[in-house]
């Protein structure tokens, strides 16, 4: 089908439906009769899927069997207009034998919310507008809601676990149709309204919990609308690090799963248009590492073409920023498809300490502790070949992915270029890495004084310090008198090999407890039953 809405851009929404109105008056009337001539007259009409359902709601059409069977023969067809306004005809009306026909249009993003909705107006078709809601996330919460309470405890489970209440929730106290008014029903959107739609476009992509975006079906049309407006705003560092962040959410993010085959279309447009406002970057790229951060990363914000790839994705420093790792299987995050977006994990946790090695030995390995819950996958090497398989959740375990298998040199070479690749690191969390590595190899370094192993740390909040944590007694466990202390490492302008060299000696040197300060409600208290002065730390854990 093709992906183009040829004059979608200049025409508001009262425009859209009076030109819409008069054309779907004359099919339900019967004037337009000729099957060639109305799918032509489809083609030609600019539209959102949201603008049909309005307008046959006003214009509320008699059913009749030439209503049924001209939308049957537009869901046949090749344009989107043309299946989207079959869609909107059928529904209500569609038959059994539908079925199968829905369900293959249904597969495709734009035509998935008004595919579901003509399935649930079918009896017992439910399960099959579930099908496509697994398939195709944005419609989840819709066909969620519509479910709630049936009588099938199967259904009814899955309706519960989908439904778009709480997210509706949100996205009404927040203006849930800003996006819509804003960019889809004006002819013509100025440079404040675009700033401002892309910064609530990134915040419902990006969230450390989960991602709003997708949850209602223009989300992702608007998501185009904005990208496509994009070359005609002025350049500015603000807006190419919009662009910068929302694309690379369409590379490894769960945006990346909601709008699926428009997903390299996008980033295309977007590569283009910072590749165009590339000298106001460099212009500024001495004194804002915003843009500098922008021209390193606009090259690379592309789908990987492995069928195994980490990504290590970052934010823009303002003044700092954050990183995670991202996995992506056959092109998709995994993590952001099964647990509809949120924080990935840690490079350090993701990729080092030999995670993601295939041996011949089979490995569970947890993949990701999203929101109290855990994913595990088991890996192991088999001939030329590393296999994922095995995969076992503790909340979902109907949702879980099939078995992944990849050629066994691409894959080593993923991960050994993953554990390699340091450029994402400031100079603290270098310190952080050296330190940790060298509390774990050599565990005596704090166990000389019956301290436990300590982690080191630096957050993307605070980029020219670290903190490392250690705990007294070192066998103490969950139920016995114990306290943290917490030590404060200054890196600003320092080489991080030699601050990481100090710290150790100052570890080894002398008993830290009688230096280092403690934190916790209790440490007082806990300081004096096992014998120690008590020192009040003044870092916060950073």
């Amino acid at each position: 089908m093709r992906r183009e809405w040829p004059d979608l851009l200049e025409k508001g929404a009262e425009e859209r439906r009076q030109a819409l109105t008069a054309f779907l008056r004359e099919v339900t009337t019967g004037t337009a009769t000729s099957a060639d001539i109305l799918h032509d007259r489809c083609t030609e009409i600019a539209f959102y899927d949201y603008d049909v359902r309005a307008v046959l709601r006003e214009l509320a059409p008699e059913p009749s069997p030439r209503l049924v069977n001209a939308a049957r023969q537009l869901l046949t067809s090749e344009n989107r207009r043309a299946v989207l306004i079959g869609l909107a005809l059928l529904t209500g009306q569609a038959r059994e034998s539908d079925i199968p026909l829905l369900r293959t249009v249904g597969q495709h993003e734009f035509a998935a919310p008004q595919a579901v909705r003509a399935l649930l107006a079918i009896p017992g078709a439910q399960t099959d507008a579930i099908w496509i809601a697994d398939r195709v996330p944005g419609v989840r919460g819709e066909v969620g809601g519509a479910l709630s309470g049936h009588p099938d405890p199967d259904v009814c489970r899955w309706a519960c676990r989908n439904s778009s209440g709480y997210m509706r929730h949100v996205r009404e106290r927040a203006g849930k149709h800003d996006l819509r008014v804003q960019l889809l029903d004006r002819a013509h959107v100025d440079d404040e309204s675009w700033d401002r739609m892309g910064k609530r476009l990134y915040d419902m992509c990006h969230n450390d919990l989960s991602s709003e975006f997708g949850y209602y079906q223009h989300d992702t049309t608007a998501l185009r609308r904005w990208v496509a407006l994009a070359s005609t705003r002025p350049a500015t560092v603000d807006r190419a690090v919009l662009l910068c962040s929302l694309a690379e959410e369409l590379v490894s993010g769960h945006a990346a799963v909601v709008v699926r085959d428009l997903r390299d279309g996008l980033l295309g447009e977007i590569r283009r248009v910072l590749s165009r406002w590339s000298s106001v970057l460099e212009d500024q790229a001495a004194d804002d590492g915003r843009a500098a951060w922008v021209l390193r990363e606009s090259p690379g914000l592309r789908v990987p073409s492995k069928r195994f790839a980490v990504r290590i994705a970052t934010r823009a420093p303002e003044p700092t920023g954050g990183v995670e790792a991202r996995i992506l299987l056959d092109r998709e995050p995994i993590c952001a498809a099964l647990f509809g977006g949120g924080f990935s994990g840690w490079p350090e946790w993701v990729v080092d300490g030999g995670r993601l090695l295939a041996t011949d030995e089979p490995r569970e390995v947890l993949l990701d502790d999203h929101d109290g819950t855990d994913l595990y996958v088991t890996i192991v090497r088999e001939g030329a070949e590393v296999v994922w398989k095995d995969w076992r959740w503790t909340r979902h375990s109907d949702r879980l992915p099939g078995e992944f298998r990849f050629d066994a040199e691409e894959y080593d070479r993923e991960v050994a270029l993953a554990e390699a690749d340091r450029s994402w690191e400031w100079p603290a969390r270098t310190v952080a890495r050296l330190v940790e590595q060298r509390l774990r190899a050599d565990p005596s370094i704090l166990g000389r004084w019956d301290c436990g192993p300590g982690h080191c740390h630096s957050s993307r909040d605070v980029h020219d310090a670290a903190v490392l944590d250690f705990r007294y007694p070192a066998g103490a466990s969950w139920d016995e008198p114990a306290v943290t202390f917490r030590h404060g490492i200054d890196v600003a302008g320092r080489d991080p090999v030699e601050v990481a060299d100090d710290v150790i000696a100052m570890l080894c040197a002398s008993d830290p407890k009688k230096t280092v300060g403690m934190v916790g409600v209790d440490s007082a208290a806990t300081a004096e039953r096992l014998g120690l002065l008590h020192r009040r730390s003044t870092v916060t854990y950073r």
